[in-house]
């Protein structure tokens, strides 16, 4: 920006001159720093195999990132078409406000990389929808899971996904474990021939049956070497193995850590 020479320049004036010419610079190297996480977010976006789970995926966080873009490229054009100007002080204040703005609205894309890069490597957050995982987990809930470096072990309880539901995502419990066979023969579940203990749930009110047979009492599961047999604690009302068939590892998001009350604000796993 060029300033009028042929008007006096008072002490005050090249005082907001200084002052504007500080702002410029931090404006300089802060903007292409805030497009720079902006960009990198929409990378990490496509990357995401939990992508589903992350709680800054929605339309309103996007509508804000352009929302910055857009104000960065009008300072950008402002800066640029300012050739001229006698009132130090005015424009002063208006590289204030383009300052201001920026550095408040860059907060945003920074919790939404913690958030992300959270969400993609660590811990991911999925409310509770319907009641397969009852009495242990509730419509009224929500969970934390793991998947960084999970091994899998019986009576974990996991998020998985399934192409064969129009609601994809899953909670269900590990029952079976790879290379294992499975039975269910009235009521009771034998893993290799042993009795399983349940102790999460009274095997006299939640009855496990075999819903794709025709005597209901019996069936069982042979389960390959990267194959998990998972059941709903709810066995009355869950689409799980028995219906589904044996679940690939590949197919496992992560092992529930953390349950909490939800207020179903997100749609969850079922």
């Amino acid at each position: 920006m060029i300033y009028n020479t042929d008007i006096e320049v008072t002490e005050e004036d090249k005082l907001f001159i200084e002052k504007t010419e500080v702002l410029k610079r931090k404006l300089k190297r802060k903007i292409p720093i805030v497009i720079g996480i902006i960009f990198l977010i929409q990378v990490f976006f496509q990357l995401d195999r939990n992508f589903d789970f992350n709680p800054v995926r929605g339309r309103e966080f996007s509508v804000f990132l352009s929302l910055i873009i857009i104000f960065s490229i009008g300072y950008f054009v402002y800066n640029a078409t300012r050739e001229t100007n006698n009132n130090p002080k005015k424009t002063y204040k208006r590289y204030k406000i383009f300052y201001e703005v920026i550095d408040i609205s860059a907060i945003l894309p920074y919790i939404m990389v913690i958030v992300t890069l959270t969400n993609m490597f660590f811990i991911s957050f999925s409310p509770i929808s319907g009641s397969s995982m009852e009495p242990n987990f509730h419509d009224d809930e929500a969970v934390f899971f793991s998947h960084l470096n999970v091994k899998y072990n019986r009576f974990d309880v996991i998020i998985l996904k399934t192409s064969k539901l129009s609601e994809p995502y899953l909670i269900k419990r590990i029952i079976g474990l790879p290379g294992e066979h499975v039975t269910i023969d009235h009521n009771e579940i034998y893993i290799d021939g042993v009795l399983l203990d349940q102790p999460f749930i009274d095997t006299t009110i939640y009855k496990t049956s075999c819903p794709m047979t025709g005597s209901r009492d019996f069936c069982e599961y042979s389960l390959g070497a990267e194959d998990y047999f998972v059941l709903g604690d709810n066995r009355s009302n869950s689409t799980d193995s028995r219906i589904l068939g044996s679940i690939k590892q590949t197919d496992l998001f992560g092992k529930v850590i953390f349950k909490f009350s939800d207020r179903n604000f997100l749609a969850g796993a079922n």
